[in-house]
């Protein structure tokens, strides 16, 4: 897609394509401004390239400023919800009267538009009230392109689909979904021979997305008509057919024979025939294909039809996958740091991200060091609290722990909250008030889920014990809208490959004490001082210029993978709510937290018992990769076992899965994972 640099206007936006073309284009590196009238059926957090305003399209002032600011104007015909007659009057008035005043806006700002309608050019016994729509909004463009204006149009008819079709959601392949759904035969009543052609979701917004870009880009398909079609017409008792067969459901009733509709206008032309020739599209996903990815969606495609094992493996869907942006500039920067030979030993790029993190944090400073791990271990050991012993998490990764015991001190394990699975305050005041000689505390951010800090801080008052926060999974959450609070003391970072700021290895320390952080300057550099009498032994944990290069280009688009990966785990966590709940239960995020959303862990259960392993095996089935994070918690280690009393950090350790999160994933990616959630849960033995 040739998206990029180009900024569209999408009118009508509570149309059934009007999200799916703004994230394909938004995925193609353009921006979009929508206005709805309705419900935006979208993103649930739109990314920064995406501006959504509620708006009615008859609003001749709100339309003219966004257009003034757009290349292109993408206008959808609001389709009229299937069978409820009684909205007529309002859709034809919201779709007639608002696309008059977004054509009549786009003659006066010499905006191109393009209208994306419905397929009005086929004989069926009654037109819907989309089809009339479209039709009026075609006639209006061709009386006003003798004033100037410059459209083109396309058709889409009957489109289906994951992300817009839905069991009840309308329509006729709604209703056949509900119906199987609900167990019910899928009789097709009166009109069941009526022939119709389907097109499948992505075909019919690869079509629209293309015909857009030629407009910008061209004159050849200004005042045509793209109609976009699979090619394979059925009947509405065939289309039954076909879905019972895939889901193994029982049909309805059979219905007597059919005859093919046509065409009544000679002026359009097929999308596979005029974009293979001018815009490059093909429609490629055959009416079966497309069903199966739809009842996929919602748990109801038969086992029979799933892809065998084998086809799956080729293309799992990792658990983590690190995302780099390795541009032009990027790569010039690594070249050129390795002809200077200048590679390491607090050198510019280290300097700038140094800089550049402080000021994202917004505090005075930080110390880069080689890795998450080291960041760690330099800031206990910069304390000066060797021998002492120190509450933390169970429910966490070894490096938290490898830091407290590399520096010679006593862990004391604490549990951990039933919904967030952070530190339990409550449980560290019986810690403190049962050993006086606790004397460094250590919560965790897990998955992006920060600790009570301010409950903790109010435990720790009064007491000798200093607080250090274990922020490695947590760079890019916010609490009540800081990114790094005062407190704690001191806090540790991690940009690891797979975290939301990766720079390959790395880590930081956050202190807000200047003392503590020269001396983790100082460790890092193995413990030279700036008096050379002063050295004392340190470690060599120094960033490379290379992993700050890669830390500087990582902290660019940070904030579009923030939204990327904020947009991905709503959605997912919508569906396991919505449709897995009496499998899987998501983290609590409490609402002063908007999480980075580092990992999406969740606990699964089968018939009221933890039972992860299982759950875990039946998604690797699918071709989908799972981890068991943080797993087993550390009480349960050799060293530790049958020491400690955590029941909560037990319980959630014997649920825990951890789903592929990435800071870039397809929309085919996160469809197949849905498809695979509703079905484990539906059936967590197949």
């Amino acid at each position: 897609m040739n998206a990029a640099g180009h900024k569209v206007l999408i009118t009508g936006g509570s149309a059934t394509l009007a999200a799916a073309f703004a994230t394909r284009w938004l995925a193609g590196g353009g921006e979009a401004v929508v206005l709805a009238a309705g419900a935006y059926r979208g993103l649930v957090e739109a990314p920064p390239k995406l501006v959504v305003a509620p708006s009615d399209t008859g609003t001749d002032g709100q339309v003219r400023r966004w257009a003034a600011q757009c290349d292109l104007v993408v206008h959808f015909v609001v389709d009229d919800g299937g069978e409820d007659r009684a909205r007529t009057e309002d859709v034809l008035d919201a779709n007639i009267l608002g696309t008059r005043s977004v054509l009549r806006v786009c003659v006066e700002t010499a905006r191109p538009v393009l209208l994306a309608g419905v397929d009005g050019a086929l004989h069926f016994n009654r037109r819907s009230t989309g089809q009339v729509a479209s039709l009026v909004a075609e006639e209006y463009a061709a009386a006003l392109a003798r004033r100037g204006l410059h459209y083109a149009i396309v058709r889409c008819g009957n489109v289906y689909g994951p992300r817009i079709s839905s069991p009840g959601g309308g329509g006729v392949i709604g209703h056949f979904l509900a119906c199987i759904r609900d167990g019910k035969p899928l009789n097709v009543g009166h009109g069941g021979h009526a022939m119709s052609p389907w097109c499948f979701v992505d075909d019919a917004v690869d079509a629209t997305a293309r015909v857009a870009e030629s407009l910008l880009e061209s004159d050849t398909l200004l005042g045509r008509t793209v109609t976009v079609r699979s090619g394979e017409a059925v009947s509405i008792a065939q289309l039954a057919e076909r879905m019972a067969r895939l889901s193994g459901r029982a049909p309805g009733g059979p219905v007597g024979g059919a005859a093919r509709c046509t065409a009544d206008r000679d002026d359009t032309c097929d999308a596979g025939a005029i974009g293979g020739a001018v815009t490059g599209f093909e429609t490629h996903t055959s009416l079966d294909d497309g069903l199966r990815q739809t009842l996929a969606e919602w748990g109801l495609l038969s086992s029979a039809e799933e892809p065998a094992p084998a086809a799956v493996d080729r293309e799992r869907v990792a658990w983590v996958r690190p995302v780099f942006e390795a541009d032009d500039a990027l790569l010039a920067d690594i070249r050129e740091t390795l002809v200077s030979g200048h590679v390491t030993n607090n050198g510019l790029h280290l300097r700038d991200f140094e800089r550049q993190v402080a000021a994202y944090l917004g505090v005075e400073d930080c110390v880069a060091v080689s890795s998450g791990s080291t960041a760690l271990l330099l800031a206990t050991h910069a304390l000066g609290l060797a021998g002492a012993k120190v509450v933390l998490p169970s429910f966490t990764f070894i490096a938290t722990l490898n830091a407290v015991v590399h520096n010679g001190m006593t862990p004391v394990f604490c549990d951990i909250e039933p919904d967030t699975w952070t530190l339990s305050p409550t449980h560290l005041s019986r810690l403190l008030a049962a050993d006086p000689a606790i004397r460094l505390v250590i919560p965790v951010n897990v998955f992006g889920v920060p600790p009570d800090l301010r409950a903790i801080r109010g435990v720790l008052d009064g007491t000798d014990a200093v607080l250090m926060l274990d922020d490695a999974h947590g760079l890019g959450t916010e609490r009540e809208g800081c990114r790094c609070g005062p407190e704690p003391a001191v806090r540790a970072y991690s940009f690891h490959a797979t975290k939301t700021l990766p720079a390959v290895e790395g880590g930081a320390v956050v202190a807000s004490d200047p003392h503590l952080l020269a001396e983790v300057r100082r460790l890092r550099n193995h413990g030279v001082a700036s008096d050379p009498l002063a050295t004392m032994p340190g470690y060599n944990a120094k960033m490379s210029e290379l992993h700050a290069a890669v830390g500087l280009r990582s902290l660019r688009g940070l904030a579009a993978a923030l939204a990327r990966r904020r947009q991905y785990a709503e959605r997912l966590r919508r569906t396991l709510i919505q449709d897995c709940g009496s499998t899987f239960t998501v983290q609590g995020i409490p609402d002063s937290v908007r999480s980075n959303f580092q990992n999406l862990g969740v606990l699964c259960r089968r018939r009221g018992r933890a039972d992860a392993s299982a759950v875990q095996a039946a998604l690797d089935r699918r071709g989908i990769e799972t981890r068991r994070y943080f797993w087993p918690p550390l009480h349960q280690l050799p060293a530790y076992s049958g020491r400690f009393s955590l029941p909560v950090t037990d319980e959630v350790g014997a649920a825990i899965l951890c789903l592929p999160l990435h800071s870039w994933m397809d929309a085919s990616v996160l469809d197949r994972l849905e498809a695979a959630l509703r079905r484990v849960a539906l059936a967590p033995d197949e």
